[in-house]
């Protein structure tokens, strides 16, 4: 029963190796070549099925295969994409916005604050950040980890698509 796992995860590892290599890496921008790596994988695996139905069970199973090479190979395609300018990542990086200093993040709940057992966890949204005076939009997001205390009250009920900053949740860091 533990074949077929792993032969899925050795072939889905195999795609990931291929996605920097030379001659994907060359295409991994370009969005005819995703175009085309996605309608490659929806015909795997319509041939899968198809080869299923007839019984042809070696040839189902090495369509399966290729499909998950070609999904580890998209994967890697896909995580490499260069990130916005202002994304949060490239503003730290390009020294825009320093962590070491207080920092008011903007944003909205991506999804209902979740009960930890430390407290509660937030995921955010983020639009823009607010550095030495001034707003900066930005994109990316943000988790933040609320430790509740006894002698302290219970945070804001946020919930999610509720915005954070000036008024409501402002997050100080």
């Amino acid at each position: 029963m533990k074949l077929p796992a792993v032969a899925i995860a050795a072939a889905f590892a195999s795609g990931i190796a291929l996605g920097p290599h030379p001659l994907v890496a060359r295409h991994a921008s370009s969005l005819a070549f995703l175009s085309l790596s996605f309608v490659v994988v929806a015909l795997l695996v319509t041939t899968g099925m198809v080869l299923l139905k007839l019984g042809r069970l070696f040839l189902a199973a090495a369509a399966s295969l290729l499909c998950w090479i070609f999904l580890g190979c998209l994967g890697a395609c896909v995580a490499e994409q260069p990130r916005p300018a202002n994304h949060v990542i490239s503003l730290v990086e390009e020294r825009g916005v320093s962590l070491g200093t207080p920092l008011r993040w903007h944003g909205h709940l991506r999804d209902e604050p979740a009960r930890l057992p430390w407290g509660y966890g937030y995921e955010i949204e983020l639009s823009g950040v607010e550095f030495e005076g001034e707003l900066q939009s930005t994109k990316g997001g943000l988790r933040l980890s609320f430790t509740t205390h006894p002698d302290q009250p219970l945070p804001l009920k946020l919930h999610a698509g509720d915005a954070t900053g000036e008024g409501t949740a402002a997050i100080a860091r």
